[in-house]
């Protein structure tokens, strides 16, 4: 009750507020002023009511819960600022102009109604020391006499969001560093559109410019050799009928007419409704067989050889993801990066000359020495995700192992591995967090329009004995009464619009963004 809510130690309503609460329930017998402030004081938004010159006339026990501080601590939104160390960064503000009601005799006929709105985001720490990020709204409820209005700002906490955000970000940097060292392109396709986006990679491999690639699917099959197109299309056909993924060698003729030998993987991705998004893949450049492979002078290769092996060496070393080179003869180590040497609580010179069996837990070891004698076998680059078991316990990995060859044999394989352990959670959680917040928006809907109801019920009562009055006792009433009841009339319709047009703005997220050319 409303009784209970204002003796309520965290929840207080200030006199005036209660005031008016008092007198819109004696002039609307049939509302109840308890559920009027019980809607608001048990909404699950947090949500505040305040006068424009900054003082806080009522909080609700989501904001009393949410930032810890109650009524008595924050009487102003500037010690509300202060005491919170609040930073605002506003995102939105709208204005409505409004005509004045002919009902309403203070205003004169060029007069006009403006109705401000805005929406921020601010930072602020409650009195847990919890840094927490809110989206703000902030609407004009009514006009006190003295020319002062009263705001009703409502909260959302969007703290969990932009955390999830950021470490996406952070993932896909991680994921592009990999992708530069490595030079691997990348390809997506949408099916729907009949159009493939590729990275600059992509475009470095076909022999383009950065952004000079049309986007057309024929362009992106153009670029492999005529003889082996057949089976690319073939391929990519198969592969969104039964939903394996392509893994494929072919050759491919460069803008300059150049030949090279790529391993074409990709897999398919679907929506929530489990029909095709986008087909996505990879193309890893492949070192040239021996009958297209360019000879160099025996001394100029000798050199180059030297100096890119040191600069490989160098890249491998100081790269973020781990990276790990083993002998093809007796599956022992040839090199391993400090990531590499990390995940197993060892130093990198250490691992030289080991075999996995004696680096890993048994079951890690065995699969992927299974792994790797099958890429010796057939030949073909692998990439997959893969949980592993490491001395600090599991962790889930995706991985690229690619066969290094001399000539036709192949003497080591080269893994290179991002740990997607974060990744998998972070998206599980911000799935989560999108379903909490379409419930939010629902509940807020609902209990938007129940307010909304609430609101305009002893309204609509106070424009209509307003009529009855002066349609009924015209001849009893002189003119001052007259023009009391019209303003009385015109400030119950004015505040039904602003209940309307708060309604309206809290739509606002829901509704897709248009853009269009204005006129300033």
């Amino acid at each position: 009750s409303s009784e209970q809510a204002i003796s309520d130690p965290k929840i207080t309503v200030e006199p005036a507020l209660s005031t008016l609460l008092d007198d819109a329930q004696r002039i609307s017998p049939n509302s109840s002023k308890e559920q009027l402030l019980n809607g608001f004081t048990d909404a699950p938004l947090p949500m505040m009511i305040h006068v424009s010159d900054g003082k806080i006339l009522q909080l609700n026990r989501a904001w009393v819960k949410s930032t810890g501080y109650n009524l008595e601590q924050i009487p102003t939104i500037i010690a509300w600022e202060k005491l919170a160390s609040v930073k605002f960064q506003p995102i939105l503000c709208s204005q409505t102009i409004a005509q004045p009601n002919k009902a309403d005799l203070s205003l004169s006929q060029k007069q006009t109604k403006k109705i401000i709105t805005t929406r921020s985001e601010l930072s602020m720490t409650n009195s847990r020391g919890e840094q927490r990020i809110w989206d703000l709204y902030s609407t004009p409820l009514a006009k006190l006499t003295d020319g002062r209005e009263i705001m009703l700002s409502i909260a959302t906490d969007i703290t969990q969001r932009i955390q999830t955000e950021t470490a996406l970000w952070q993932s896909e940097s991680k994921l592009n560093l990999v992708l530069e060292a490595t030079r691997i392109g990348t390809w997506d396709w949408d099916l729907s559109k009949q159009t493939i986006e590729v990275s600059a990679y992509t475009e470095e491999i076909f022999g383009l410019e950065t952004g000079t690639f049309s986007g057309n699917y024929d362009a992106f099959v153009q670029f492999f050799h005529p003889s082996e197109r057949p089976l690319l299309e073939q391929s990519l056909t198969q592969a969104v009928e039964t939903g394996e993924e392509l893994n494929l060698r072919s050759q491919i003729l460069t803008q300059n007419n150049e030949s090279k030998q790529v391993q074409v993987r990709g897999k398919l991705l679907y929506d929530e409704l489990g029909n095709i998004k986008v087909f996505t893949g990879i193309l890893i450049p492949q070192p040239l067989s021996q009958s297209t492979e360019i000879s160099l002078p025996a001394t100029s290769q000798t050199d180059k050889q030297a100096k890119l092996d040191e600069e490989l060496a160098s890249l491998i070393e100081f790269l973020p993801c781990p990276i790990y080179i083993i002998n093809t003869e007796d599956f022992s180590l040839l090199k391993g990066n400090k990531a590499f040497a990390q995940s197993l609580n060892q130093e990198p010179q250490a691992l030289v000359g080991k075999t996995l069996a004696e680096c890993l837990p048994f079951a890690t070891a065995q699969y992927w020495q299974q792994e790797h004698q099958d890429i010796v076998r057939t030949g073909e680059t692998y990439h997959q995700e893969e949980k592993l078991l490491l001395p600090d316990g599991e962790h889930l990995f995706d991985t690229i192992k690619i066969p290094l060859r001399h000539g036709k044999k192949i003497y080591a394989i080269l893994s290179i591995s991002r740990e997607i352990t974060d990744l998998i959670e972070t998206k599980k959680a911000l799935s989560d967090r999108t379903t909490e917040l379409e419930v939010a928006n629902q509940e807020l809907e609902s209990f938007s329009y129940s307010v909304s109801h609430d609101l305009q019920s002893p309204l609509r009562v106070i424009d209509g004995f307003s009529k009855v009055l002066l349609e009924r006792y015209d001849k009893l009433l002189d003119e001052k009464g007259k023009h009391y009841l019209e303003r009385i009339r015109s400030n119950s319709q004015r505040m039904g619009e602003l209940i309307d047009d708060l309604l309206t703005l809290s739509r606002v997220t829901r509704v897709q963004v248009r853009q269009q050319t204005v006129d300033l």
